[in-house]
């Protein structure tokens, strides 16, 4: 197994210059990578575009809530999916009908 290495943690000057420098130029070169590893003084693998900090938070806010299905509606979803992977257009419409459920949430 795999050891993921910590996440790096910029201090707010080390931040704004990789943010200022990556704007004037999205890809530098090595020369450049060290120069400016250098001078904030962090090692050339740290050198990279910061991602933004809200971009996850801000994915997971946008997402629908999940489906929480019953027992009795996962029981039937699965007993129906059984027999087969795809249900046709009208059967997943009459299942999802008899269970209170949306066409999309009518699916494993």
């Amino acid at each position: 197994m795999q050891v993921r290495k910590p996440r790096t943690i910029y201090n707010n000057e080390q931040l704004q210059a990789l943010q200022r420098k990556f704007k004037e130029n999205q890809y530098l070169s090595l020369p450049e990578r060290a120069k400016l590893a250098n001078s904030l003084g962090i090692d050339q693998t740290q050198a990279r575009r910061p991602t933004p900090q809200c971009s996850f938070s801000v994915d997971f806010a946008m997402r629908k809530p999940r489906t929480i299905y019953s027992s009795h509606q996962l029981g039937e979803l699965e007993k129906a999916f059984r027999g087969s992977k795809y249900l046709a257009l009208q059967d997943r419409s009459q299942l999802a009908e008899q269970l209170g459920l949306t066409q999309t949430q009518a699916r494993l």
